[in-house]
Order: structure tokens, then C-alpha cells, then sequence
């Protein structure tokens, strides 16, 4: 695991694709091993999951639509967020995605990851975001419950690998003030 003082949170570079990538898969495959086929976990190639998160950092290196943080431990890549905004129109802003490599769970890597992703939401100009989560990750439902995220009635089923899950949507507002955006 990681010792707090050891870990710090910073803005992802396409460097990090392999890492990012790494963590992502080995994330799915524990998390959610009873809830999606074997074969299906089991088929994600982190060549190809490197090749999308290289050109994804590259394409938002600029953070204004959508930027995704690390959290390193001992010049290891122990999680990652990403967040970014609903739509341009609105004020609303979205977490894509939060996962820490199983080994560092109930750490605190999480905690400081979504600590980040308010950050830079709210320089985003953000007041208000949305995720969704499995319904059945009772694990990562309580994580985001103790952070004050609650679920606002949407739900939505989505296919993984032959197997239909519903996920259901997560709503906070984003508090403190937002700071001057920087250019």
C-alpha cells in the first residue's frame, strides 16, 4: 500500500497511457469478476486500451473539455480520474471514470483522486456533476455515499460481454467557490 505522505496527485500525460491503461484493466477484472463473464475481462488488450488512453491525453492535453489525473506512489501509478463537462452549454460536469489498482483500496487513493476531480471540475467553471456506477458495486456506491454523492433516480443498462447491467447516476454539487480560470 501507500503511505499518504508518499502520494501525490498529478495532471496525466500521454506518457502515462501504459500505466493508465494497466491500472483501468486490472481494476474491471477484480472488481467486477461475479459480474462479468470471465471471458469478457479476460479478453481487454492493454495494447490496444494504451493506443486509445495515448491518443485520448494527446487529444485533451489542453483540460478544457476533459482532463484525467494520476495518483503516484513511489513512481507508480497507483489510480486515475478523469473528468470533464456534460455538455458545453451547461454548468454541469461529469466523472468519467475513478479506479485504484486493488492492492491500494481503502487507502485513501481514492479519497485524494476525487479530491482532485472536484479541483479541477471547479476550474472547469463546474457547479454541479454526475457519475454512474454499477448498481451491484456495493463498494464503489459506499465510497461515493461517504462522500456526499447521491443518486438522482436515473438509471440505465448497458451490455458487457452477453450480460445486461444497470448502472444508476450519482449527483453533487461541487462546493466552494470556483476559482479564476486560468488561460
Amino acid at each position: 500500500g501507500c503511505a499518504a505522505m508518499k502520494l501525490s496527485i498529478r495532471q496525466a500525460t500521454p506518457a502515462d497511457a501504459a500505466a493508465i491503461a494497466a491500472v483501468e484493466i486490472t481494476t474491471w477484472q477484480t472488481a467486477y469478476r461475479h459480474l462479468m463473464p470471465d471471458a469478457f475481462l479476460d479478453g481487454f488488450s492493454v495494447e490496444e486500451q494504451t493506443a486509445n488512453w495515448s491518443r485520448s491525453l494527446v487529444k485533451h492535453q489542453n483540460g478544457r473539455r476533459k482532463r484525467t489525473v494520476v495518483a503516484v506512489c513511489e513512481d507508480e501509478v497507483a489510480g486515475f480520474a478523469t473528468i470533464g463537462r456534460a455538455q458545453d452549454e451547461t454548468d454541469e460536469g461529469l466523472v468519467y471514470l475513478v479506479y485504484v489498482l486493488p492492492e491500494h483500496w481503502g487507502r485513501g487513493v481514492g479519497k485524494a483522486l476525487m479530491a482532485a476531480a472536484a479541483d479541477a471540475l471547479r476550474e472547469l467553471g463546474v457547479r454541479e456533476a454526475t457519475l454512474w456506477v454499477l448498481r451491484e458495486n456495493q463498494r464503489a456506491r459506499h465510497f461515493y455515499e461517504s462522500l456526499g454523492w447521491q443518486p438522482d433516480g436515473r438509471t440505465r443498462i448497458d451490455d458487457y460481454g452477453g450480460v445486461e447491467l444497470e448502472a444508476v447516476c450519482y449527483r453533487r454539487t461541487i462546493p466552494g467557490q470556483s476559482r479564476t480560470r486560468r488561460n
